[in-house]
């Protein structure tokens, strides 16, 4: 996809003339190709700048389930339901792999947050949290996180947090969100 520019600026610059029918010394009007538009430059230079590790709100996937085993992943179906209701670019990722694979996949596709799902997750009605760069979210007594490390993007990457559920269910769980946080009530 190119688009056809026409330049008044780049032949006053370079001080080019011609010489016109009528004698008298002319500037053209320089017309180029160019390959690609004023978006496409953009997004490559965000690409370039983040090395494909695009902050949270420009990811285009936010957020990955991982399921420890098959049995999980209904279970995280309905958390990633939950997060696309509220404006979060969530996948479930049910393929046959390990799930060390799974993680690593997500840390090669650069995803910015794993949502992890076992048996103790789905008991208590909440998910194990990591970061794209391997670090893992702690979970204290009373089931509240600690921040990791904020990585590249600043404090982008410290927003999705997780918090144990009193309830002791998914389904009498709702999910709350607070810039980035994400709560399990």
């Amino acid at each position: 996809m190119s688009t056809i520019q026409v330049d008044f600026q780049l032949p006053q610059r370079f001080e080019l003339e011609f010489q016109g029918q009528d004698g008298n010394r002319q500037r053209p009007v320089m017309i180029h190709r160019a390959l690609f538009g004023s978006i496409e430059r953009f997004f490559a230079v965000l690409l370039e700048h983040y090395a494909g590790a695009m902050p949270p709100w420009l990811a285009p996937v936010t957020v990955v389930g991982i399921p420890i085993t098959d049995e999980h992943v209904p279970y995280l179906r309905e958390v990633a339901a939950e997060l696309k209701k509220h404006g979060i670019r969530v996948d479930v990722d049910a393929s046959d792999d390990r799930m060390q694979k799974k993680i690593r996949n997500a840390q090669k596709a650069k995803i910015p947050f794993m949502l992890i799902a076992g048996n103790d997750d789905v008991e208590a009605g909440a998910v194990s949290f990591r970061y794209r760069n391997g670090e893992a979210e702690e979970r204290r007594a009373g089931g509240r996180g600690r921040r990791g490390d904020r990585g590249r993007g600043g404090a982008s990457h410290s927003g999705l947090t997780t918090v144990r559920s009193g309830a002791g269910s998914a389904e009498s769980a709702p999910l709350r969100f607070e810039r980035w946080r994400l709560r399990i009530c």
